[in-house]
């Protein structure tokens, strides 16, 4: 009875896959029985009306994943993208779109997932438009798992994907723009798929460039009766006009199948990871021996320098754990941390998409009107206006300011109503707050409902359970070197000079002479600075708290002679002393 149950599920699956396909056939068939017909009419009546444009869906799809596994096993982090800005640069351009003509196109975002681009790739429906933000080389696109961990897709693996003759009777989309570094072979891939149009890359491109191409082509395809290539040429002829700089990378941008002169190249699969910017090395050149840390980017956002791969542990946490509490001294970063990690799930296609419930200023408010708070926090995540909400309740006897248990009731149950969601509570501060009731209010949280987890965080860990559920204490460890002074480097106020660094040799090239008869260190060269800066006693000193580290770093103004009197308070007064002589 068993094997016949699963083979009629098979069998039901087998068939609604079919029905799918065959819907997606017809409606391809449709659409060309229309564009077939409107070609008959304009040619019998030339003077006839144009026919009336398909609205274009743009499905903007991002992967910034925070680690990538080497061959050899070991994570290392990945330089963040500005999702955002790209994002928010695509949306501005279509806000002006002409509605008179194709329509207003729509733009959804969603995680790039190997499901969700072979979906939107394989989906048959007309008008569809596909903008990559990604990390990519060659042969490779680096996307994302729901974790922030990185998972490589193959320009080969998409081919054998492809291999169903049934594909090539899907629609596919209509024009695919992908802008990472050196994406041509992947966008001969994409072409085979079935995209009409791919705009790729033949080269490493400037962020600055391809955001300028990004924004000037959406707008472009938005006006009417504007094809991609009318678009793609004219972002061109934009971009050549906004000065040298950005008119050398021009080049780089490929329209295929336009361009008859590229012949496909032949890559291989075992090809070395170079990411979508500023990557220094190979990811699969490192070998047991080499050290991770020496391939962090200098790109991504302050508040999350040398966290990537700890973000990940605590996110892989998060999939099985519904309590967990990040402990640290203070300064080292936990705010920050929290912060980073609700935004990071919060957005569309992760873990916690659109469910994360977080505000920085809880913890100032009184723990007896968390719950009203909390309850604010799922209106908002769940698209439920927050006057009409409040009133229900006024109505009801239950004004905002009454006890905190019956708005954790309402709570609870307006979770049980959305229980196909999972949602993050993220509580900042533990320490300032009463440990007994903030304890009691989890408890009935996590006891009333199955689809909320708890990120917590304090300066010690919890070490014991609440109502049965074990909180798992994850310590931050304090920052690696490297991360230390790339952290540094970014809060001065001033470049480093000569004079900052003991038992240090002159970096490379001959700088120019400051006012105390010392030169700038290499203030161009990132990596020079770098290497300097790991050995200085300062940094040592600061022990990788990153609190701490801005603290020091704010104080390296054009005043400050020496940051040697930062780390040696006898050789500060010295130099104190000497200022005082010479005024």
């Amino acid at each position: 009875t068993r094997q016949r149950l699963a083979r009629a599920t098979m069998e039901m699956a087998r068939l609604a896959d079919e029905r799918r396909r065959a819907a997606e056939e017809r409606s391809a068939a449709e659409e060309e029985l229309k564009h077939r017909e409107w070609m008959l009419e304009a040619l019998n009546d030339p003077m006839a009306p144009e026919r009336p444009q398909q609205p274009r869906d743009i499905h903007f799809l991002y992967a910034s994943p925070l680690a990538a596994l080497t061959n050899s096993g070991v994570p290392v982090a990945m330089a963040p993208l500005r999702v955002d800005e790209e994002y928010e640069l695509i949306r501005s351009a279509l806000v002006t779109a002409d509605a008179s003509g194709r329509g207003s196109p729509s733009l959804e975002r969603d995680l790039c997932t190997r499901s969700r681009l072979m979906d939107l790739v394989l989906a048959g429906l007309p008008g569809r438009c596909l903008h990559l933000s990604c990390h990519g080389s060659d042969t490779l696109l680096y996307l994302e798992d729901q974790k922030g961990c990185a998972k490589p897709l193959h320009a080969a693996e998409l081919r054998s994907w492809l291999t169903d003759a049934s594909v090539s009777s899907a629609v596919g989309p209509e024009v695919a723009v992908l802008l990472c570094c050196r994406s041509l072979d992947f966008g001969y891939a994409l072409l085979e798929a079935g995209c009409s149009r791919v705009v790729c890359t033949r080269g490493e491109l400037r962020d600055s460039t391809a955001r300028a191409f990004a924004r000037e082509f959406w707008r472009r395809l938005t006006l009417p009766s504007t094809s991609v290539e009318d678009a793609f040429r004219h972002s061109l002829i934009i971009l050549r006009a906004q000065g040298s700089t950005v008119s050398s990378d021009v080049g780089l941008l490929v329209l295929l199948p336009d361009d008859s002169e590229l012949d496909m190249p032949a890559r291989s699969a075992s090809e070395t990871y170079l990411p979508r910017r500023h990557q220094s090395r190979a990811l699969s050149n490192l070998g047991p021996g080499n050290d991770p840390s020496l391939l962090h980017l200098e790109a991504e956002g302050e508040d999350i320098v040398g966290r990537e791969v700890f973000s990940c542990r605590v996110l892989a946490h998060l999939e099985t754990r519904r309590a967990i509490c990040i402990h640290a001294d203070e300064g080292m970063g936990k705010t920050a941390l929290l912060s980073f990690l609700a935004r990071f799930v919060h957005m569309p296609g992760r873990c916690f998409s659109r469910s994360v419930l977080y505000s920085p200023s809880w913890v100032d408010e009184r723990v007896e009107l968390l719950p009203w708070l909390w309850l604010v926090a799922f209106w908002r995540a769940t698209g439920r206006e927050q006057w009409e909400q409040a009133a229900d309740l006024e109505a009801q006897g239950l004004p905002s300011w009454c006890g905190t248990s019956d708005h954790l009731q309402h709570f609870c149950a307006g979770l049980q109503r959305d229980a196909s969601r999972r949602f993050l509570l993220v509580l900042d501060g533990l320490d300032r707050m009463p440990t007994g009731r903030v304890e009691e209010l989890i408890g009935t949280l996590l006891a009333g409902t199955n689809n909320i987890s708890v990120l917590m965080a304090a300066r010690v860990p919890w070490q014991r359970d609440i109502r049965c559920y074990k909180v798992l204490d994850v310590p931050a460890p304090p920052l690696d070197p490297l991360s230390s002074a790339r952290l540094f480097l970014r809060r001065i106020r001033r470049p480093l000079q000569r004079a900052d660094f003991e038992e240090v040799e002159p970096l490379g090239g001959g700088g120019g002479v400051g006012d105390r008869g010392v030169g700038t260190v290499a203030g161009d060269d990132w990596q020079a600075t770098l290497k300097a800066l790991l050995p200085h006693p300062l940094l040592q000193m600061l022990a990788g708290n990153p609190g701490r580290i801005r603290r020091v770093a704010e104080q390296v103004t054009p005043q400050l002679a020496s940051i040697r009197s930062l780390s040696c308070p006898q050789q500060a007064q010295k130099e104190a002393r000497v200022t005082a002589v010479v005024l």
